[in-house]
């Protein structure tokens, strides 16, 4: 075996060892940061929002309200320029109930694309974003603050037609 061999064999050897002690490390370290904020984590993943969970978000007061919702969109997003026509019968729904309807948007953007109502409950897209896989993202928080259900992404019909529903109930 000639020199060189031996010495790209040891360089070999030696990025093995160093990759196999980088692994171990990430995994120790994410397995810790999984333990502290939760068991549904993944790696390099916080956790969503789901039900059960208080949600406190900054600016969501209720008033005379029992219920809120939050409606996380954005007017960069295809899901949510298909779902705009939901999202007008939500709005208007939710407002014949007294249901405020809250409205997260990336900074700088205007709520103006959704074609609502004028929205005067909007809330800061960075109190929200972490906990949010993408948009569209429906959220209903009881009086509590605690999350009742979510709906994530395009919904097929039979979703709209739930969630239309569930709003007209609302008291």
């Amino acid at each position: 075996m000639s020199r060189r061999s031996l010495l790209v064999i040891c360089r070999l050897a030696v990025l093995a060892g160093l990759t196999a002690a980088l692994y171990f490390l990430l995994n120790s370290v994410l397995g810790r940061v999984k333990q502290k904020i939760g068991p549904e984590a993944t790696a390099l993943r916080f956790p969503r929002v789901r039900r059960g969970v208080k949600l406190d978000v900054d600016g969501v007061l209720f008033g005379n309200a029992s219920w809120a919702m939050i409606l996380v969109t954005s007017p960069n997003c295809g899901y949510c320029q298909a779902s705009k026509s939901f999202h007008q019968a939500l709005a208007g729904t939710l407002a014949q109930r007294g249901v405020p309807l809250y409205v997260a948007l990336p900074y700088g953007a205007d709520s103006s694309f959704l074609d609502l109502p004028p929205v005067n409950h909007q809330i800061e897209w960075r109190s929200i974003k972490g906990i949010l896989r993408g948009t569209p993202t429906l959220i209903l928080l009881d009086r509590s603050g605690f999350v009742k259900e979510v709906w994530e992404g395009l919904l097929q019909d039979s979703a709209v037609a739930e969630v239309l529903a569930m709003a007209r109930g609302l008291t």
